[in-house]
């Protein structure tokens, strides 16, 4: 018996695991694809489908925050007009008493260097330079649309999608979510799938609401995942609840961080960094 004869033995779905976990999402997902096409009921190949297709999209959003055209022009969170100085990334020349502004590097707009390379961030003018005209011009005047802040994972979405020969893989609008939410380890490989491939905060939304209340109000995942679903909503209030209601069930890493972004883009990067200085001293080294 030869290798080859050996692996056309090997249950497909073994097959499929394994490929997943050599990161191989793309045999992962096709040998997925023909057991649901033997039996589209194989729930067991359908989570390891959608997990595989998250994996194969999925953005590390935790640094994202390239602000676009639209969401500088049409942010509808009311800033305070003459903040403290020191307490505002908006308006980061009014601090006083400082010393040299030398000692902490700052980029031409104003934000202090992080270290961490962010799409659009160093070439986005100043305001005093910023029109409705400019603002509306892409990187290529004439042919390109302005960006948003979720600008770059619709793209990759969209580019997925199109490299599909099977067409829409969920339709979205059918699923039942009530049904869902009583499946937690179904829900949120579901839930996931929405924010990543289908890019539908909305839906998710409506997902992770209806399995919070299934788990009775004490899932810190599910909190999470409300906070990430109105951040990307641009509804960063609601965010800052889910997030701290998060922190009070279970600390998580990822949830100082989803927070601090929070703070971040409401313009409250001294309440950022104490949440940060907070999770620092509950996951210390």
């Amino acid at each position: 018996m030869t290798d080859f004869d050996a692996l056309d033995q090997v249950d497909p779905f073994y097959m499929a695991l394994l490929r997943s976990r050599q990161r191989r999402f793309a045999d992962c997902i096709d040998i997925c694809t023909d057991i649901l096409a033997q039996n589209p009921y194989d729930q067991a190949a359908w989570v390891t489908k959608t997990k595989a297709m998250t994996m194969q999209n999925f953005i590390d959003d935790s640094e994202l925050e390239e602000d676009g055209a639209a969401d500088l022009l049409m942010d509808d969170n009311v800033m305070a007009s003459m903040p403290r100085p020191g307490t505002s990334l908006n308006r980061p020349n009014s601090r006083a008493g400082t010393g040299d502004p030398s000692l902490r590097p700052m980029t031409s707009t104003g934000r202090p260097l992080s270290g961490f390379a962010r799409p659009g961030t160093s070439s986005r003018p100043g305001t005093g330079s910023m029109s409705v005209d400019r603002a509306l011009q892409g990187n290529r005047p004439g042919t390109s649309r302005p960006a948003t802040t979720l600008g770059r994972q619709v793209r990759l979405g969209t580019a997925s999608m199109q490299a599909s020969d099977s067409g829409v893989f969920i339709d979205v609008n059918r699923l039942d979510f009530k049904r869902y939410a009583k499946r937690p380890a179904i829900a949120k490989a579901l839930v996931d799938y929405l924010l990543y491939c289908e890019h539908n905060p909305r839906k998710a939304l409506e997902l992770a609401a209806e399995a919070t209340v299934a788990a009775d109000y004490k899932d810190w995942w599910w909190k999470a995942r409300l906070g990430k679903c109105y951040y990307q909503l641009g509804l960063f209030r609601d965010a800052e609840k889910q997030f701290e209601s998060s922190l009070r069930n279970q600390d998580m890493v990822i949830t100082f961080l989803e927070l601090g972004k929070v703070y971040l883009r409401l313009d409250q990067p001294n309440t950022a960094l104490d949440r940060y200085e907070k999770g620092k001293s509950k996951f210390p080294g």
